[in-house]
């Protein structure tokens, strides 16, 4: 990840930072030995905890996350460019051990990458798992244990706020930990243009 600077925010849940918690259902949120927990208690419910780092268009996000109940299509992971009309993309990992990546607006889930088997992640419950994505303009790389394992292009949402999120499907309960949160600025390779004349 050369080009990366210092981090910008960098959370590892000793105390409470100011993360906002929002549920679409029934579940919880808050600190656990050193690690943040989300839980969704219903089928087809999410949990989002925005982080207090400030909204970025480019960066490098990563986190550990670990599942603790979970299965079949549940999914737990990253948000990034979140905006106030509950926008936003998710990278995620189901209870199957899939990542995906999806674009969700006002009019619903866009799948910009299927739920993909990856031997990049580590399976089983109580077990972590670091994923990372880099968005720059419109180019979006996935990363799982420090390997990239997915790239995707998307220019709908242009600048966000980040955080992480739970949600159920047809299971009844779905709870992850969280550790090691930190949001690294980047930026785009500048654009080539010609030489001006001599």
């Amino acid at each position: 990840m050369a080009g990366l600077g210092s981090a910008i925010f960098d959370d590892n849940f000793s105390s409470d930072r100011g993360w906002q918690f929002q549920i679409f259902g029934a579940g919880g949120a808050g600190l656990i030995d050193g690690r943040y927990s989300l839980s969704v208690r219903e089928p087809f419910s999410i949990a989002i905890a925005s982080s207090p780092a400030d909204w970025t268009q480019n960066g490098y996000l990563e986190v550990a996350a670990q599942a603790v109940l979970c299965s079949g299509n549940d999914e737990y992971g990253l948000v990034f460019r979140a905006n106030g009309q509950g926008e936003y993309y998710r990278f995620s990992l189901n209870c199957t051990g899939e990542a995906r990546l999806s674009r969700i607006t006002v009019d619903g889930e866009h799948v910009l990458i299927p739920n993909t088997t990856t031997n990049s992640v580590f399976p089983g419950l109580l077990v972590d798992n670091h994923l990372g994505v880099l968005f720059e303009g419109e180019n979006f790389k996935l990363f799982i244990n420090g390997s990239e394992v997915l790239s995707a292009h998307d220019r709908v949402l242009q600048t966000g706020g980040t955080g992480l999120f739970v949600r159920t499907r047809q299971s009844g309960q779905t709870t992850a930990l969280f550790d090691e949160f930190i949001l690294r600025p980047s930026s785009p390779a500048p654009t080539a243009t010609a030489a001006p004349p001599s």
